[in-house]
């Protein structure tokens, strides 16, 4: 028979596995996200050539997704706090996987792009969800991890790339490919589900504002409004990479199909290994300076790979992509699910829905200026874009006590 203090041990123990488990599942949902997401964008540029897209109507086609996107964000956040961030996980998860498959099915633009808004629909609200439960996971831990979470949405997209880019090589159809990854999501969300968070409501966190735990909802949304203009700059650059860098890779260079789709590849690869040092980072340099240098790399990668003509020279150059875009969403995402007086799901979602303009604009707008100066020429506003997130990180800490 247990005592006191057998009990008290043994119950440490089983929340400490309970919180293994549960980190388990977060790092394995994020890596899902990146997984079917690599695995549309490992498949675009073989899209575009089948149905016959130009650059504008791609553009187009892919803001579906972007608008889809757009208009999950004002529910997502409420739909996160009022279902619990588990459940709307795991139904968006299984839809999402479904509509992957449903992609390969679309015959025609029209087809393409309704199908992707729907996408974009269930891709929003996942991200939301397990964005929200790497907060949650933070607040419970009490140290930062945001970081470490989304370097395994960078290793689902290296994976969803190399598959892609393996696919592709071997000239595999694309309905064939995401059925394989279809059933792969099913069941990856079916053991992971089960293990996720559910939200102390007694919680309160506030390692980012120790002097300051009371704002008036006015100082927390123009707080949320800047770190979703920081999202803005750098997510318009993430989307960039996935829908063109293949397309570039291919139509500008002249590489290979399998090599185009290797370029996501390799830019996911070094934002994994970026994100997977970024909480020790965060520590040790800051979450400000961290930002003006992972923006300030990003800036000259992405500019030498349009000056340059070998692919070489480019994949090494989305390598420095990577890694100076890694971690910049899991330091706005962090910071936003700390705000005090607004709960975590709405804080994310408010910052998602202005950072995920950037997705809703690049599309079309690099699309359209292809048309004009070429896919290159276009691609111009990505580095400028990132070198803004050095002009307004500084503002963040005239508002909080972040370093």
């Amino acid at each position: 028979m247990l005592n006191k203090s057998d009990k008290g041990i043994t119950s440490v123990f089983r929340n400490s596995q309970s919180f293994f488990k549960a980190r388990a599942a977060i790092l394995m949902l994020f890596a899902l996200c990146g997984l079917v997401f690599a695995s549309w964008a490992s498949r675009i540029p073989e899209t575009q050539i089948e149905l016959s897209l130009s650059y504008q109507r791609l553009g187009f086609a892919l803001l579906g997704s972007a608008a889809g996107s757009l208009v999950a964000l004002p529910f997502a956040g409420w739909l996160t706090t009022f279902m619990g961030s588990g459940r709307l996980t795991g139904i968006s998860a299984f839809g999402l996987s479904i509509l992957l498959s449903a992609i390969a099915l679309a015959d025609n633009f029209w087809k393409l792009t309704v199908t992707l808004f729907f996408f974009g629909v269930l891709y929003n609200c996942l991200t939301i969800a397990v964005n929200t439960q790497a907060a949650l996971f933070e607040q419970k831990a009490k140290k930062p991890a945001m970081s470490s979470f989304h370097s395994f949405f960078s290793f689902g997209g290296m994976s969803g790339a190399i598959i892609g880019a393996l696919m592709a090589q071997s000239k595999v159809d694309r309905l064939t490919h995401f059925l394989l990854i279809t059933v792969s999501m099913i069941i990856l969300t079916v053991i992971s589900v089960p293990f996720l968070l559910q939200k102390n409501k007694s919680l309160e966190v506030t390692s980012y504002f120790p002097k300051r735990t009371i704002f008036n909802y006015k100082e927390a949304y123009l707080l949320l409004v800047v770190l979703g203009l920081i999202g803005f700059c750098g997510i318009f650059g993430e989307g960039a990479m996935a829908d063109w860098s293949a397309v570039y890779l291919k139509q500008v260079l002249g590489t290979s199909e399998g090599l185009a789709a290797s370029g996501y590849a390799v830019y996911s690869l070094t934002m994994a290994i970026g994100r997977l040092s970024g909480d020790i980072l965060r520590t040790r340099i800051g979450d400000i300076r961290l930002l003006q240098v992972g923006a300030g790399l990003a800036s000259i990668s992405f500019a030498v790979s349009l000056i340059s003509e070998s692919a070489f020279i480019s994949l090494l150059a989305f390598a420095g992509v990577g890694f100076g875009y890694s971690t910049i969403v899991p330091i706005i995402f962090s910071i936003a699910g700390k705000v005090p007086n607004i709960s975590s799901g709405v804080a994310i979602s408010i910052v998602t829905t202005i950072g995920y303009l950037g997705i809703l604009s690049a599309p079309p707008l690099i699309g359209f200026l292809a048309q004009l100066f070429g896919l290159r020429g276009a691609l111009i506003i990505i580095p400028i874009l990132s070198f803004l997130i050095i002009l307004i990180s500084p503002v963040l800490k005239e508002n909080t006590n972040i370093d």
